[in-house]
């Protein structure tokens, strides 16, 4: 795993420093042990990939909306794939700063890379026609608890539905 801390030390000059304390991390170490800012907007990897620029994780988003999800930046055996569906292709896209928008008829997903984690949320317009969505996740290396675990489920209220 990629080192990271919540605290960051500036100089002031005059011998004086500011100390910066945070609830998540806000730095990675480097291999050869210095402290970088964590970076999450989002810059072309190629191949009409995009991810974030430094964090401690992994993420490409590709053109039709698929995503593979790294943990670990440092170790691409262990992912989260989710495909981009056919529903997805074609769609009109915007990229500002850490966040991807698919705009669709009556929905759009948005795929915000954050200093710690990747958030994805599926907005609808109005009530969906259906009552249940499935996409597919593939998962390499990593067990279907661990995925769950950095899961989070709510509603537009931002409350778990019961």
């Amino acid at each position: 795993m990629v080192a990271t801390r919540n605290w960051q030390l500036t100089g002031l000059g005059n011998g004086r420093f500011a100390l910066d304390c945070f609830l998540s991390p806000v730095q990675i170490q480097e291999a050869g042990g210095l402290w970088r800012d964590i970076n999450p907007s989002l810059r072309a990897l190629g191949g009409g990939l995009w991810g974030p620029t430094d964090t401690p994780y992994h993420l490409e988003i590709d053109r039709d909306g698929g995503r593979k999800f790294f943990p670990d930046k440092g170790d691409r055996g262990k992912y989260v794939s989710l495909p981009g569906l056919a529903l997805f292709r074609g769609l009109p896209r915007t990229i500002a700063g850490n966040t991807i928008t698919l705009r669709g008829s009556f929905f759009d997903i948005v795929t915000r890379a954050e200093n710690t984690r990747v958030k994805l949320s599926i907005i609808f317009r109005s009530a969906p026609p259906f009552t249940t969505l499935s996409f597919p996740v593939d998962t390499v290396g990593l067990a279907l608890g661990q995925l769950l675990g950095r899961s989070n489920l709510v509603d537009a209220k931002r409350e778990e539905p019961h």
